[in-house]
């Protein structure tokens, strides 16, 4: 019975792994309809940028110090830029969702403003 719960749970690591790692390997686009910045986000750091402006190189800021929750299918990511609180929330990375996925943004004094996000992964 004991190898049993072992075994399951080696199993669960061994698919838990594999997720991080798929998730390590994309980039994905995101950018917002109310808001004027897109984002770029990769495993290691955030890039905004004006947003429509993905390819033209004219990054407004490149962040790598960034805070990571890891989920079953998605995650969260967390930073800080232009002295506000960025909380990007990804449910999913193989079906992104205007609905469920979202960047919250936090100012020092206190305020919260959710944007929905529209995300693609190259």
């Amino acid at each position: 019975m004991k190898k049993l719960i072992f075994i399951k749970l080696i199993i669960s690591a061994v698919f838990m792994l594999s997720i991080h790692c798929s998730l390590a390997s994309e980039t994905i686009k995101c950018h917002t309809p109310r808001m004027s910045k897109g984002f770029v986000i990769k495993d290691n750091s955030i890039t905004f940028y004006s947003d429509g402006e993905y390819g033209s190189g004219r990054a407004l800021a490149s962040i790598s110090k960034i805070r990571t929750k890891h989920e079953m299918r998605g995650f969260t990511k967390v930073t800080n830029f232009e002295g506000h609180k960025y909380i990007i929330h990804i449910s999913d990375v193989e079906n992104f969702s205007d609905v469920n996925d979202y960047v919250v943004i936090k100012s020092r004094n206190g305020h919260n403003i959710t944007y929905p996000i529209v995300c693609k992964s190259e």
